[in-house]
């Protein structure tokens, strides 16, 4: 004979509840997309000495280097122009008689 004390102590020490409600899932918040800047260097599976490692290596550094260089100089020059075109704007036309 069991009664209904005995099922809310078993469910009390681990045994399985029927009558319990359903757990709810907790929210999460979705994952962040994160955007990743990553520099490779591909180099050709073919066997190669030391030397011609070391040297695609540095030749891949010479080449980063210089794109670097040039996107720093577009910026250079895109701010002499906004900074002309912004001065011509601001400044009162001048009539010359």
């Amino acid at each position: 004979m069991t009664s209904d004390n005995d099922n809310s102590e078993r469910s009390e020490r681990g045994g399985l509840n029927l009558f319990a409600a359903p757990r709810q899932k907790a929210k999460t918040t979705p994952p962040r997309k994160v955007k990743r800047l990553e520099k490779r260097i591909s180099i050709d599976l073919i066997p190669m000495s030391l030397e011609e490692i070391e040297w695609a290596m540095e030749d891949a550094k010479v080449q980063e280097e210089e794109r670097e260089i040039q996107q720093i100089r577009e910026r250079i020059q895109r701010r002499k122009k906004a900074k002309a075109a912004a001065a011509a704007a601001t400044s009162p036309p001048t009539s010359r008689n």
